[in-house]
């Protein structure tokens, strides 16, 4: 699968004040990734992408490919879309607010 290019700095601009969502996101592995996510900000989560380590970091870097490949007016739709299917409903972002990059 051919991902869009990804650009670190434009899709980790949009976590400023969402900071936990990044430490949920790397939870996803919790052995496998040599980070400490309970303490993860915007430039820790840069570094780990630039620097970091672990026996899960290719199935990290591809996950976080296929978020940023929702990063789009399209992809928010369709993330909107899926959320209104689940039963119950799920609300990710009641208020409106997430930058689709956190909603990803």
């Amino acid at each position: 699968m051919k991902h869009r290019k990804f650009n670190a700095d434009h899709f980790l601009e949009k976590f400023q004040g969402h900071e936990s969502l990044l430490g949920k996101f790397v939870k996803i592995w919790p052995k496998g990734l040599q980070v400490n996510a309970s303490s993860l900000d915007v430039p820790g989560f840069r570094r780990f992408i630039l620097t970091g380590t672990g026996t899960s970091k290719d199935q990290f870097f591809e996950e976080l490919y296929r978020v940023y490949d929702l990063c789009t007016e399209e992809g928010h739709e369709d993330l909107l879309a899926a959320c209104r299917e689940i039963r119950p409903r799920y609300d990710p972002d009641p208020q409106g607010d997430l930058p689709v990059e956190c909603l990803a």
